[in-house]
């Protein structure tokens, strides 16, 4: 419990420094669906790759949201090392190591799809044990493969203590977010005349909660 009482202390002060790219995460990870009218998830997925002005967009849109997750963890991490280093300053070293980032969250990708694709539980084990190589490196600068291998290696000795740490603000979130959108969905549905107003409004409440978690 060290670790989550470390971890609410750092929160409650990194919260309001953090919350201008908290709020711009928020947005940028639900605001692309808007451009698309969708029955289902395969119908979204043909969405996601044709190529229109508004797929443009919305991986435009993607891309930012990521540099702003990884000025995001710069931020908070200059919080909890005191050094205090101003919004723009994290924009742009997340900016400048956009690559190698980028390549570090695609290769734990294909590695979770692989071992989930083989067999459902190595996906699980794999997820968590990798899941720190994006701030391993941001906060030390290390080389991609080394990023990968050093969260293996930090989990692995300890991986279901990990996995109960990780999982209480998951689920948390999850349970928070069904909560809102049923009710929000129930209540709207007696309001509104159409459900993209119920949808507006729905995105519009997640959004603050993701704001809160995130």
């Amino acid at each position: 419990m060290q670790v989550l009482d470390q971890s609410f202390k750092l929160y409650r002060k990194a919260f309001w420094p953090s919350l201008p790219l908290s709020l711009f995460i928020s947005i940028g990870i639900y605001a692309p669906f808007l451009f698309f009218k969708h029955q289902n998830a395969s119908e979204l997925w043909v969405q996601l790759f044709s190529l229109n002005v508004s797929v443009l967009y919305m991986w435009l849109i993607w891309l930012l949201t990521f540099v702003g997750s990884c000025a995001l963890i710069v931020k908070i991490n200059s919080v909890y090392l005191e050094s205090e280093l101003s919004l723009p300053a994290c924009v742009k070293a997340a900016f400048f190591d956009v690559v190698p980032l980028i390549s570090v969250a695609l290769i734990y990708a294909i590695i979770v799809i692989c071992g989930t694709v083989i067999l459902i539980v190595p996906g699980i084990i794999l997820s968590v044990s990798l899941m720190f190589a994006l701030i391993i490196r941001l906060v030390d600068h290390r080389d991609i493969f080394d990023s990968i291998s050093i969260s293996h290696q930090l989990v692995w000795g300890n991986w279901w203590y990990t996995a109960f740490v990780i999982s209480i603000p998951f689920l948390m979130n999850t349970v928070l977010f069904f909560a809102v959108f049923i009710s929000v969905v129930g209540i709207l549905t007696n309001f509104t005349s159409t459900w993209d107003q119920a949808y507006f409004f729905s995105f519009f409440l997640n959004t603050l909660l993701q704001v809160i978690f995130l």
